[in-house]
Formats: C-alpha cells, structure tokens, sequence
C-alpha cells in the first residue's frame, strides 16, 4: 500500500562510527504522521535512532521531488560487528499499527558504501579559458580535489572549501566547523571541450566523477553523473521503487488530474463520522437561503438532499420559489420538468416576462415587469402553487430544518432571494443555488472556523463543478484568502459563501439593479462592513454544469457583465475612490482606472554599473513612451568601469533637468544602492527599476500609481515579459522553490493564467524589485529595504514588511514592461557568492519563518509549490 511506502534517497555510513549507517528518506505521503519505522537485520532487530527535519528547508530541498515532501527522515542504524557474515538489512514501515517491509538492501551492496564518497556537484560552467565546478563533498577528515583533463592529468589551479549550514541537518554527526563546500577551477585552453572529470581522495576513499561536455559553450552537463544517481537508487530500493520513481517523474503532469486529486484527498465515511460526534463549543446556526425558479425537480432534490446529509445538524433552509403559479382552475401553468403547458403568449405576459433569455448566467432569474417592486413578503400567498410545491411540501414535512414561501409571482434573482432571506433565523446567512449541491463536510468545516474564531464575518471555501448527471467533478477553483483587488477583477469568491445576520443587516438586501452580478454587489457590500473575512481552502461546493459549457454567446450576458461593472463602480463610490469600471479582455473581467485628481512627483531609483546601452533603454522607452510626465530619474551608479558610461551620465544630465546621478562607492548591495537612492529622491513615490527594462504601453507608470495611490495600498509590481514575449513575472508566492518565486514564469503573455490570475490586477504577497512602486512614507516607515538581504531576497522580505505594516501589495497586469533578465549578472560560482545566497535564505527563512510555514494567504495549500503555474498539490 501507499501508506506504507518509505523512499530511502541516501544511504550512507556514519562518518564517525564504523558500525553504523545513515539513511535520508522521506514516507510516501510526505509526512511522518501515523508512521514509524523498525530495522532488521537477517531478523535481528537493530537499534535505530530517528531525527525528523521539517519546515521550509525541506520542502526546498525537496521541491522537485515526485511528492510534496514536508518532513525529512533522518536514520541511525546501528550494526552488530559481525554483520558483514549477515545476508539482508531492510526497514519495516509501521503505519496506524500495521507493518510492511519498507526497504531491503543486501550487505554486499552495504560493503559497497564504504568506499563511496557522499558528494553532490551544484554548477558546471566555463568562461572562454577557465572551467569552475562547485558543490559538497562530506566525509571523514580532509578531502583532496582535483579536476582533470581528458588524460585524467590535475589541471586545478584554485580549490577552495566553505561552510555549509545547509548540510548539517542530514549529517548530525558533525560538528559546526566542518567545511563541505567546495570551489575547484582550472585554466584550459580556449575552445577545448574535454572531457573533465572531478576527482575526489581522502585517507580511505577515491572516487573520479566524468564532466559532460557543455553543449552551448556555457554549461557542463553531468548526465553520467545523474544516471549513476539512477544506478545507486536502483541498489539501494529496489526496481519497483526505482521505476515508480522513473515513471511519477515522467507522468507526473498527465497523471496529477483532480480525479486523482479526489481519490487522494476526499473526505473519509470515517471522518465524516467523526465530524458527526464532535462536539462545538459556539454551535452557530446557518441559514442556507435558496431563490428558485422552475428548477429541474431532480436536482432540486439533490440539492436538498445534500444539505440533509450535512455533518453539522444546526441549520435550516430557507426557500423561495418564484416559479409560474398555477392556474385558478387548479391545472398547473408549467409540466414536472419546468416547461410550460401551453406556448408562452397564451399564457400572459407576466409569464413571457418572467422567461430567463438565453444564455442567462447559471442561476441568473430576470428581473420581475417593470414597475413591480412590491414587498416579497406581501407577493407570498398561502393558496399559491407551483410544480415544485408538492416537492417542497414533501419535504417540508418530514424535516423541520426546512421552509418554504410561494411567491405569487416571479420578482427577479434579487427579489426571490430576498424573500427567502427575510424567513431566516439563523447566525449566518449562506447563499447557494436551487441546482447545485453541497457536499456532506460544507457546514461543518464553516462550524469548525467559527467555533475557533468567533470574530469571523465573512466565509467563504473552495469549489468544483459537476456535470449534469452529478458523476463527474471537474474544474476545481482553489482560491485566494481574501483579495479585494482580485474581487474587483472577477468574482472569485462564489461558492460556499456565508456572513454573519449583523454583516448582512448593515450591508443590506439584494438589489435588483445589479440582477445577474446581484452576488458580486452582495459580497462587495458584506466585504465592506466585514471585520474578520476567513477563507476554508477546501472543496465545499458543487457547482452544477455542462461538462463542456463554453462562453460561445457571451453577448446574450452584457446585460450581466454591464451590472458587475455597476457593482464595482458602486463599491467605490462607497468608499470615496475616484474610479471608473471597464470589460477587460473577456467578459465577466474588470479593470479598473483610477482618476485620481493630483498628479504627485514619482522618482524612478535605477542602480547602474556600466551597460550604458541597456539604461539608455529603459531610460528612453519611458521618456518617449510615458503619458504621465511627472517624474525623475534618480540614477544610483556603482563601481562603473567603462567611460561611455560616465559619458552618457553627463550628456543625460545636460539634456534634462530630471535626472541626477548619485554615486554610491561601496561593494556591490542592492538594498544599500536603493536605500542610497532613496535618499537623494524627491519624490512622494519611488519606482524602483532595473536598468534592463523598458517599458511597452505608456499608461505603466499612471496604471502603477492609481493603485498606489490608494491609502490601503503599499506596493504595487507589474508584468514583466522576456523578450520572446513570455512570462518573466506576475506576481510572487512565498514558497515557490522552497523561498519565493514568480507566478506564471514562462507562459505566453497572452496566457489567462489559472481561472484568469494572469489577467487580473490582484492583491498578492510580494512582487519584484525589477519593477515596484511604493509609498515614500510607507518605505521610510519600514526602514527601507533590508541590508543584511545584499542580493536576494530583499524585495521579498520588503513586501512582508509592508504587509506586516497593514498595506496591500497590488500585481497590475496593466503595467506590462519588458525585463531583460539581469544580462550583468554572473554565476554563483564562488565560495563568497554560494555562502552569501544560503545565507540569505537562511535570513529570509529565519525573519518570516511562521510566515512561511503557514503558506502564502494569496495562494492556496492545495496548489502546487513545484510548478509557478497554480497546478494541483500531488
């Protein structure tokens, strides 16, 4: 079983005892959970000693792996003296009580590890006459490197060893001085491609590692290298483990489908069983509130049915059917199915009117005739009838949860809606629609939330869809914590959505001006009036649709988009922001300008060091190209060497009045540089830029600070391309490679991204440097960018801080900008460089750790953190 599967990555003797081995492996499932671990030997059962590693170096040192690992396995075993006249060593894997043999390996193929060296080669690479390897290497006492030539003759002109931090976690038996790292160069003559080769010798061990020839003149591939990895884990697990390895790698992306996903991470009948005996301290009551209109009888009953089968009993449901009435004589206006007994104009025109138009958005009702706005609850009559009455009614009867009103006619989306609203009771008020079904944990996960934090408002989970039939699940939508600015792009949030009576109270009924988005106005209102908004990243919603739907007739929905744009508009209104409310791209998307009336100073901080025709660029692009010309450049220049640099400083400065050059002379820190240039800067905004951009449209820099501009806001990024028209950024998760990295990296620009993320300005937890712009007050508030982060990271850690303060971060696609990918940039290829980067993920990981460790808010823990593309968790 999968539960008891255990991957041994490395196997290795103890490098201070003779007797013993270690093990690095990591259980199938990626936790240690439920699982514990035995060894044996020829049956013998021997001493083991367990170190479990877990938190964010694991999952970076683990990111590539065919799961998602969050917790190391560090092992001891502890050898009789004879064991070599022993035959087998294997590892049983104890999961909730229940053994299976995990691991076995032979002691011949033990003896074997003892002459190897455990070592692992980083970077390859060779400018035009010099070849540079760099890596570790641990072992018991001195190692000799050399590298070789093709006649296997030393040609190494420069070793070096370094600490490293990172390598003590999975060898506990050193101490704090050892200097695994290593740095090995040679000069060779220009244009000779080797072969190379790595050799490594100590007092007991020698091992000689082949360099592939490099195919572009820049890098060495080491595939020999990477097929004896494949040779040794072969030795170590076992074929099946070795080809479940190759082929989860392989088939990784075909079979990581959410059927899959379903499989691996569904709710139990165990768990719901548990659920069902929990006990709450703050046991709220829900009530789910439910307009209908000429719903399918099936799914009407699978949509009640499903809140019947809910682990938490504490709720009711509350139904307001606007459905054609019956005739005065008795005979039904409509068959069992919904369709209408006779043609729609012999039956009146209220009736035709009440028709939904085709193409109207799922559970969309049309507004009632014009000039009916009368009280839903004086529309309702005891004698009223419709063909979901006796469904209702059957009900009804057998389940005092549930109730129900007739309305004497149709009165729109908004207005049926109301009127089932005004018959609930309960705390929370939770919106779904007459079709869809709620799955057996929805309400109780909401109960769990609240029952641990009362404060919450607002909450709101996950969802799929489900096919007609309701046998196929598809389309997963797992969202954003809360993203105001994401919200006002597209109504992310949906389903399951509940807020507390007082919320809803003060942010009022529906409103049928906004009928067809009469949600998104809904939620924007509760949003504003909302203290604590909490987010269940869980799968709580079915929503019902055709397995191919497609947006064919989008037009038959203008007048639905036309009210989202409404929606939005009014919501700034209500907050005092001058904006108005556009399509995007595709319909249901918004964009937002801002029109704020003052045109405020904003200094463009660009570090240089010479590359004079990239600054001149990113400098031109935005003179030429820019509508808001409000700015200056605050050039920081550092260690430049070339004098056409120095000349084009001068003839700029001659030529504008908004330029100015600053000398920062200390060693390469781009905080310090931008610190420095912060200084010297005017302006009540800064733009931080590299000087290898350039800007495309000429709205970048009024579309970075209408967002800005906002009190709320802190930062705003933007879309950076390379120059094939990719995607380079859009925006940062914390936790991507283990730290940080860029969404979307790689995907045309004209790519949506997952559920439209490319496209959608949005709150998110930090954006680059390369292209950032920032309140002056809020950087001077937060001690600017910080120092000890002297390369990496410092935009990242800048964006928590501002966070930390209380202001958003804001990703606007709008603001797109060519990045051209830091062309100065060299390699980690010295023992200075390879410290100084783990050093700063050391810094990163130590000042956000509970940050980390928690997941960013504005991805979603059942996305992958393998991929930059929001593909599924595996």
């Amino acid at each position: 079983m999968d539960t008891h599967r255990f991957f041994v990555e490395k196997m290795r003797f103890h490098l201070k005892d003779e007797n013993a081995l270690v093990f690095v492996g990591w259980f199938f499932d990626g936790s240690t959970k439920n699982h514990a671990l035995e060894a044996y030997l020829d049956g013998e059962k021997l001493s083991l000693e367990i170190q479990i590693n877990k938190g964010a170096e694991v999952r970076q040192k683990y990111i590539r792996s065919i799961n998602e690992i969050e917790e190391e396995v560090v092992g001891i075993i502890r050898l009789p003296a004879d064991w070599k006249s022993r035959k087998n060593l294997w590892l049983e894997s104890i999961y909730q009580q229940e053994k299976a043999k995990a691991y076995s390996v032979t002691t011949k193929k033990i003896c074997k590890l003892e002459k190897e060296f455990c070592y692992y080669i980083e970077n390859c690479h060779r400018e035009a006459d010099s070849v540079t390897v760099t890596g570790w290497c641990m072992a018991e006492g001195d190692v000799k490197l050399e590298l070789l030539e093709g006649n296997k003759q030393p040609i190494s002109e420069k070793v070096e060893h370094y600490y490293r931090k990172d390598l003590l976690s999975v060898f506990p038996e050193c101490d704090g001085q050892v200097k695994p790292g290593f740095l090995v160069q040679a000069k060779v003559a220009e244009g000779q491609k080797g072969p190379f080769f790595l050799e490594m010798r100590n007092t007991k061990q020698s091992s000689i590692t082949r360099l592939q020839k490099w195919d572009d003149g820049n890098k060495l591939q080491y595939v020999l290298e990477k097929a004896g990895d494949t040779v040794r884990y072969l030795e170590r697990n076992g074929i099946s483990a070795t080809l479940y390895k190759i082929q989860s790698k392989i088939t990784k992306k075909e079979g990581n489908t959410y059927e899959n996903w379903r499989k691996k991470y569904a709710v139990t009948p165990e768990e719901l069983e548990q659920q069902r005996q929990r006990k709450f301290a703050h046991e709220v009551k829900f009530s789910v509130v439910v307009p209908l209109y000429q719903t399918n009888p099936t799914y009407l009953r699978e949509m009640i049915e499903s809140l019947q089968a809910q682990t938490y009993g504490n709720w009711e449901l509350c139904m307001a059917d606007g459905s054609p009435v019956c005739h005065a004589d008795g005979s039904p206006m409509c068959h069992a199915d919904g369709s209408p007994t006779e043609p729609l104009d012999s039956v009146g025109p209220e009736f035709a009117q009440a028709q939904a138009p085709a193409g109207t958005q799922k559970g969309a009702q049309t507004q009632p005739p014009a000039g009916v706005q009368k009280d839903a609850q004086t529309q309702a009559s005891a004698g009223a009838r419709t063909a979901l009455t006796p469904i209702l009614e059957e009900y009804a009867a057998k389940d005092s949860r549930i109730h129900f009103t007739t309305l004497a006619e149709n009165l729109g989306i908004s207005g049926n809606t109301n009127a089932a609203l005004r018959m609930a009771q309960g705390d929370y008020i939770v919106l779904v629609d007459h079709d869809d079904i709620v799955p057996p944990e929805a309400l109780y996960e909401f109960a769990v939330a609240i029952d641990e934090d009362a404060s919450i408002d607002m909450i709101y989970s996950d969802e799929d869809k489900i096919s007609m039939d309701g046998k196929k699940y598809f389309e997963p939508h797992f969202k954003s914590d809360f993203n105001i600015d994401l919200l006002c792009s597209v109504n992310y949030i949906c389903h399951l959505f509940a807020a507390k009576r007082d919320v809803v109270e003060r942010a009022g009924e529906f409103n049928n001006e906004y009928d067809g988005a009469q949600d998104l106005d809904f939620i924007l209102r509760c949003s504003e009036q909302a203290g604590h908004i909490h987010h269940v990243p869980k799968i709580l919603y079915h929503w019902r649709c055709h397995l191919n739907s497609t947006a064919a007739n989008p037009e038959s929905k203008l007048y639905a988009f036309e009210a989202g744009k409404r929606a939005i508009k009014a919501h700034y209104n209500r907050l005092g922001i001058p904006a108005r409310v556009e399509n995007a791209q595709f319909y249901g998307m918004y964009r937002t300008i801002y029109e704020w009336e003052n045109e405020p100073l904003v200094s463009i901080i660009i570090p240089n060091k010479d590359h004079s025709e990239d600054l001149a660029k990113c400098i031109n692009s935005i003179y030429e190209k820019s509508d808001y010309r409000n700015f200056e450049f605050v050039i920081v220049e550092n260690n430049s060497t070339e004098q056409e640099t120095f000349d084009y400083y001068k003839k700029l400065e001659a030529e504008h009045d908004n330029v100015r050059v600053v000398y920062y002379e200390g060693g390469f820190n781009y905080s310090k540089i931008n610190n420095f240039g912060a200084r010297a800067a005017k302006g009540e905004y800064f733009l931080l830029l590299n000087n290898d951009t350039e800007i495309i449209d000429g709205s970048c820099i009024r579309e970075l600070l209408g967002y800005c501009m906002r009190e709320d806001v802190g930062i705003v990024g933007a879309k950076l391309l390379y120059e094939d028209e990719t995607i380079q950024h859009a925006g940062v998760v914390v936790g991507f490679g283990g730290t940080a990295g860029h969404t979307f990296i790689g995907k045309s620009r004209y790519d949506t991204g997952y559920f439209g993320r490319i496209l959608c300005a949005q709150d998110y937890s930090a954006v680059t440097a390369a292209c950032m712009m920032t309140k002056r007050s809020v950087f001077e508030a937060v001690g600017g960018l910080t120092e000890e982060l002297a390369v990496a990271f410092n935009d990242i850690d800048y964006c928590l801080k501002v966070r930390n303060a209380g202001k958003l971060v804001v990703y606007n696609p709008y603001a797109e900008l060519y990045h051209y990918e830091s062309k100065s940039r060299g390699y980690e290829d010295s023992p200075e460089k390879v410290e100084r980067f783990n050093g700063e993920v050391e810094k990163l990981l130590s000042r956000w750790r509970a940050f980390i460790e928690a997941g960013d808010p504005y991805y979603n823990p059942n996305l992958t953190l393998d991929a930059t593309d929001f593909s599924l968790r595996r």
